[in-house]
């Protein structure tokens, strides 16, 4: 079953766990009167609330997306661990890449091994030291 991607945003989420707790409570209220059928009705609700609970928060929900053509990705840290998997992924799913890593030479190294792994992603590779204001704005200059 295909889901429209409006659903797997949590603010839909939110208003869907919402509506059903508004129901539900409107629900009980109309039963409330006869006394077996409450007890009954009470059990499936508390059941019904912690399903729709369970599923919303155990996040099987998520879309994985295909497709980044058009798109421009910005890595710092990409020279190893998280910030080198993120520029690869993004640039697997066809995004321009640009990491900033220390050194002008070694980022340009480590945007052609990228765009190699990545069989032939678009990954620029450019000098960045976060610890200098000065770089940072020649940094966000190259990228204009």
């Amino acid at each position: 079953m295909r889901l429209h991607p409006i659903f797997f945003e949590p603010e839909v989420h939110s208003s869907i766990f919402l509506l059903t707790n508004i129901i539900g409570s409107i629900f009980i209220r109309l039963i409330i009167h006869s006394w077996p059928l409450s007890l009954f009705w009470s059990i499936f609700y508390i059941v019904l609330i912690f399903l729709i609970n369970h599923a919303l928060a155990a996040g099987r929900y998520y879309l994985p997306i295909k497709n980044l053509r058009d798109q421009t990705v910005i890595v710092t840290g990409a020279a190893s661990g998280i910030g080198r998997v993120s520029a690869l992924s993004f640039a697997k799913l066809g995004a321009r890449v640009i990491i900033g890593i220390r050194g002008q030479e070694r980022a340009e190294k480590i945007a052609k091994q990228l765009s190699k792994e990545s069989n032939n992603g678009t990954v620029i590779g450019y000098d960045l030291d976060l610890s200098s204001l000065e770089n940072v704005k020649k940094f966000a200059e190259k990228i204009d």
